[in-house]
């Protein structure tokens, strides 16, 4: 099932701030009110794809700066910047 561009950013906003981890929380949440509405759809899904992994990896990779491809080099850099880390 397609989701249209503004259920799939609902879809993934409530995904990014109930994750458990308050940290992680409030971190995506920052992202998300910053970029999700100009992330274009392969973007959008790309970001979905990434909220699969664990909490402490994506922390691993935000701090230590473990990323495993350009475009998660992309995505930190905004998430990083959207929470001024």
């Amino acid at each position: 099932m397609q989701h249209s561009k503004s259920q799939l950013i609902k879809k993934l906003l409530y995904q990014s701030t109930h994750r458990g981890c308050r940290e992680m929380d409030a971190i995506l949440t920052n992202f998300c009110l910053t970029h999700l509405d100009s992330l274009n759809i392969e973007e959008l899904c790309y970001y979905q794809n990434f909220l699969q992994r664990s909490d402490n990896d994506i922390m691993d990779m935000i701090n230590i700066c473990k990323n495993k491809d350009e475009i998660d080099a992309k995505l930190l850099h905004h998430i990083k910047n959207a929470n001024k880390i």
